[in-house]
Parts: C-alpha cells; sequence; structure tokens
C-alpha cells in the first residue's frame, strides 16, 4: 500500500456510537490519468476501519499506467469500470452517481484526494444514528502534492450535529463558498442521492455544492467536527488563474438557489454571498500565487 501523508491523528468521534452490523457502502472514485495520487486515494479506502465496502474505480479513458495499477491491486472488493472513450467529468460523476444503486449509503473519493482511516465508520455511525439526516460532511484537510499539509482543518463554518438542510444551504450562500466540502469529506443516504437527480455541469466548479443544495432539499445534514478527508491541491495547478471562473460559477449557483422559495434565501443573503465569494476568489489568487511560488 501507498504511504499515506501524516497530517494529523485521527481524532475519536466520542459522540457516535458504534456501528454493530455495518451496511453496505459504495466508494465511487472517478479517475482520468490518476497516477501517483490514484494510489493513496484508493489506499485510503481500502485501509478503512470500516469494512464492508463496494470500491468501485471509473476510469474516464486513462492514457496513463492507472487502469494497469487498479487491475493489480489484490482486493476482491475493487472493480473497475472503464469508459471507452472520455466522456467529461460531469458525465464520469454521473457514471459514479448511479454506482449509489449498489448500497445503501455512498461516497465519492477524488482520485487526487484521501480519507482517513476511521473516516466512514464515523461517517455510517452519523446517519445510522440521526434517521432525519440524509448526508453527513466532516472537516477536511488541505495538501500538497507531496502530501504535506498547507492548512490542517476548514469547513462547515462552525456547523456540528444536525442541521436542517436549507439552514445549511444558507450557510454557505452567506460564506461566499461550499462549506459542506468537496465529495470526499460526505457520505449520502443512496435513495436520496438517487432521488435527487443527476450531476450537473452548468456550474462546473460548483458542481458538487449543485447536488448537496439538491439532496439537502430533503432532509438534514449530520456535520462532523472531526477532520476526516484531505483534499489536494496542486502546484503549478492554474487554480489561481481560474478563481475568476470559480466565483462566476458559485454566483450562479448561488442565483439559482435564490430563486427557490422553499430556502427561503432572502436578498441581503444573497448580495452577502457574493461580495463574500468576490473576497474569496481574491484570495484565492494570493493563495495560490503563493503556493506556486513556494513550491518551486
Amino acid at each position: 500500500m501507498s504511504e499515506l501523508p501524516q497530517v494529523s491523528e485521527l481524532p475519536q468521534v466520542s459522540e457516535l456510537p458504534q456501528v454493530s452490523e455495518q451496511p453496505r457502502v459504495t466508494v465511487a472514485i472517478p479517475v482520468y490519468n490518476g497516477l501517483p495520487h490514484i494510489k493513496v486515494a484508493v489506499d485510503s479506502v481500502i485501509g478503512q476501519t470500516y469494512k464492508n465496502l463496494d470500491i468501485v474505480v471509473i476510469d474516464n479513458a486513462s492514457t496513463d499506467d492507472t487502469v494497469s495499477w487498479i487491475k493489480g491491486i489484490g482486493d476482491s472488493r475493487v472493480r473497475l469500470v472503464q469508459n471507452d472513450t472520455n466522456i467529461g467529468l460531469e458525465g464520469n460523476w454521473n457514471k459514479a452517481r448511479d454506482e449509489a444503486a449498489q448500497s445503501p449509503y455512498w461516497k465519492m473519493v477524488c482520485a487526487d484526494d484521501l480519507i482517513y482511516p476511521g473516516a466512514i465508520e464515523a461517517e455510517v455511525a452519523a446517519l445510522e444514528a440521526n434517521p432525519d439526516a440524509v448526508m453527513t460532511a466532516s472537516r477536511r484537510a488541505i495538501i500538497d502534492d507531496a502530501g504535506r499539509t498547507i492548512i490542517k482543518s476548514r469547513g462547515l463554518a462552525g456547523m456540528r450535529g444536525l442541521v436542517d438542510g436549507p439552514g445549511a444551504i444558507r450557510r454557505s450562500i452567506t460564506a461566499g463558498t461550499n462549506v459542506i466540502g468537496e465529495p470526499t469529506g460526505v457520505l449520502v443516504r443512496s435513495k436520496v442521492l438517487l432521488d435527487s437527480g443527476q450531476f450537473d455541469g452548468t456550474h462546473q466548479y460548483a458542481i458538487d455544492f449543485d447536488m448537496w443544495s439538491r439532496v439537502l432539499q430533503r432532509g438534514k445534514l449530520y456535520a462532523i467536527k472531526e477532520t476526516l478527508a484531505a483534499f489536494r491541491v496542486g502546484a503549478m495547478s492554474n487554480s489561481g488563474a481560474i478563481a475568476k471562473k470559480q466565483r462566476a460559477h458559485q454566483i450562479g449557483e448561488f442565483r439559482k438557489l435564490a430563486e427557490v422559495s422553499a430556502l427561503g434565501i432572502n436578498k441581503p443573503t444573497l448580495v452577502a454571498g457574493i461580495v463574500m465569494s468576490t473576497a474569496i476568489c481574491q484570495a484565492r489568487r494570493v493563495f495560490y500565487a503563493i503556493f506556486d511560488r513556494r513550491s518551486n
């Protein structure tokens, strides 16, 4: 197995009961030319304390040795689905979504990211103990290409425990960003995910938040205060150059959600979100400029 980055020792999630019987969890890993990080991502799933896993890697017509490496994994829980042609991120994420039909719980781990050993155990415990919750999300660390910690813990904007679904959406809007987080830090009830429709890439840089917003119109969020996942950013990844596009997509998503009357997003909330999103755009540009310079 690959050596996992040592961000911090995984804390105990003491407020959640242990799960005596483990319901099956499908973990979908969409990938395109994923080496070398796909090794860490897959190994972080295989190494979970929670064992009743269906692990499916959906390869989007990679041209590197990703498929050969996956085929060499000696774990019967791992399946490989290969696309004949590249169907884009939205298409591949929707193939990952369709795998939710295999299990009562679904998680997606992006090929650059990783989860800590007790992540799925804590996430399942949260949903098993809280039937009103349709999904759970944890805080996550930010790591670089080498697995070094950049930010130890971020996300959730102070949310803890059970949170009303529309309230969680409004919290993200006022924060100006997706505080619920990337797929790697999320676990969803499969039926609710499938009932919520497909991933929509209209606002590509908000594609995950768009889905979470539809899921959370059907129930509550359980926010786990511990850091259970890590999101990777790469040097010279052009992330600074696309900050304006990220802002435009985020604001476009906010405006769309403001039209859903059941969410209670009033004009002051929307304006606050636009202002915060603009500030975050500037902060991202500075962050990536410093990060790329330091990495070089």
